[in-house]
């Protein structure tokens, strides 16, 4: 599970990280995974005529997992 954001923005979580040459780096999830947006639903609801037809940018999308 993320831990909870140290910045001032809406976010869903931040992950720390430490490489084995002991540098630090932060990932920050910013409304782009499932934890944010819910459960995704089942594949038949994203392959319907009618979100099909849509625009790519319009289309309903399953957001990936943490």
């Amino acid at each position: 599970m993320p831990s909870t954001t140290e910045i001032f923005y809406d976010g869903t979580g931040e992950f720390n990280f430490e490489d084995s040459n002991l540098d630090l780096f932060v990932l920050y999830d910013y409304r782009k995974t499932d934890f944010y947006h819910g459960l995704n639903r089942d594949d038949e609801y994203y392959e319907t005529k009618r979100n099909l037809k849509r625009p790519l940018h319009k289309r309903k999308a399953k957001m990936p997992t943490i």
